[in-house]
């Protein structure tokens, strides 16, 4: 099992690492399963593959579901030629944070794995945290949210094109009519309306209530997003790794702990999907 499933996750990890010409954080459960070799714990190494590969199977399944949802309702609005009838949740500064920040976790953390195995020369420890520390849960932080909150607004003739456009909708304060009919635009530049041309393309006209509706949805967007980042991605992850340094969190549980934030930032970021705006009284 071992052999299989670490071979797996070695060889996508490392075909990743090949495409992109960076050492992406994969690399953190590639190294506790050669040290699970190493040490002899080959149970706990196919444990911890078996799970990282569920937990990887239930991303793509979700992520990829949500997609094609939100693709299929794209593509029944009019004015989806701009998108191409496609969902992104990619851009947008949170997303971006992201990414600088997974860019610097992998040298913090085998920093904190050289130290702990300095001071405690116990390599289960070290493993321990290799496994947590991979940040599938901030990766899907903000794409998931961005998602869910596409599919939302398609539903409700709204097209949200990309995830930078969901971000600065979600942190507009205002929207001002221009002088050009049925079309509005944000206090940070958005412009919405039924054109084509605008960043926020509404199927029918514009009223008061689905601009409220869509300035909601935003809003919502954004608090899950940071709710995802904090809450699930940096607390959760940074509990188990504090856990395992002073030796409290062994590997296989460690796993667990990993894919639970995953799943929790999934689920946080799907029940935006049904999210209904209330209406200000």
């Amino acid at each position: 099992p071992l052999a299989v499933g670490g071979g797996r996750i070695c060889y996508d990890t490392l075909r990743d690492v090949w495409r992109t010409r960076t050492v992406t954080t994969g690399i953190l459960v590639v190294l506790a399963l050669i040290g699970s070799i190493f040490t002899g714990e080959f149970m706990e190494g196919a444990e911890v593959s078996f799970m990282m590969l569920l937990g990887e199977a239930l991303e793509d399944f979700t992520m990829e579901k949500t997609r094609l949802t939100a693709d299929a309702l794209l593509s029944s609005l009019p004015a989806s030629s701009k998108t191409g009838g496609h969902a992104s949740g990619e851009g947008g500064n949170v997303h971006r944070l992201a990414d600088r920040f997974s860019r610097y976790f992998l040298p913090v953390i085998l920093g904190i794995c050289a130290v702990v195995f300095i001071f405690t020369r116990d390599i289960s420890r070290v493993m321990s945290i290799l496994v947590i520390a991979c940040p599938c849960s901030l990766v899907l932080s903000s794409p998931a949210a961005v998602l869910s909150c596409v599919i939302n607004a398609a539903r409700r003739g709204i097209l949200l094109p990309d995830g930078e456009t969901v971000e600065r909708l979600g942190a507009a304060k205002s929207v001002q009519p221009l002088p050009e009919g049925g079309l509005y635009r944000t206090d940070n530049g958005l412009t919405l309306g039924c054109s084509v041309d605008a960043d926020v393309i509404f199927s029918e006209k514009c009223t008061t209530a689905s601009l409220s509706c869509a300035l909601a949805l935003a809003h919502k967007a954004r608090t899950i997003i940071l709710e995802n980042i904090i809450l699930f991605a940096c607390l959760m992850n940074f509990a188990g790794i504090t856990l395992s340094s002073l030796g409290l969190l062994p590997m296989v549980p460690g796993a667990l702990l990993h894919n639970a934030a995953t799943i929790c930032v999934l689920l946080n970021s799907i029940r935006l999907v049904r999210w209904e705006p209330q209406a200000k009284r």
